[in-house]
């Protein structure tokens, strides 16, 4: 008996193995930059999107913890029906841009970057990406911060919301 307990619990744990891989990132790419426009830096993140797929508008967060990011130019979100959720979404279904000024006294800006979308037949789990940004160049690394919504500015949920 010992030893069939022993044997479902091996398989378990590996089928949660090829769970967490098979989770670990989607479809989605994101790349970070910071540019200077008219003296000011300016952060600029690239959301790759592809064919058949979108991103959830309202899953979408962009934070720097130790900068303050104001929005200079946000792509809008299109309103279509979620087929997921029989709703009304707003969703981004090709890859998009968001810029945002940066004020900050810190040399390298950290970034944490949350999102969740679908293709035609399943929705993949939300991700968190994070980015450092040298100050002045366009380097990219890890980082970690805090959270708010891209499309309306509102504090995110938790760090549980994934």
């Amino acid at each position: 008996m010992r030893q069939k307990i022993l044997h479902v619990l091996a398989c378990a744990a590996a089928l949660m193995s090829l769970v967490r891989s098979a989770q670990a990132q989607g479809p989605f790419t994101v790349t970070a930059s910071m540019e200077q426009h008219d003296g000011a830096p300016l952060v600029r993140v690239s959301f790759g999107v592809p064919e058949k797929h979108f991103l959830y508008a309202d899953q979408l967060r962009i934070s720097a913890a130790n900068a303050q990011l104001s929005p200079v130019d946000v792509a809008q979100p299109e309103l279509e029906l979620d087929k997921f959720s029989g709703e009304q979404k707003r969703v981004y279904t090709k890859p998009f841009q968001l810029t945002y000024r940066v004020a900050s006294t810190a040399t390298v800006i950290n970034l944490e970057i949350g999102f969740q979308g679908c293709n035609d037949s399943i929705c993949f789990f939300p991700e968190t990406r994070t980015l450092s940004l040298a100050v002045g160049s366009k380097s990219i690394g890890p980082a970690s911060v805090g959270v708010r919504n891209v499309v309306d500015g509102s504090p995110a949920p938790s760090a549980d919301w994934q």
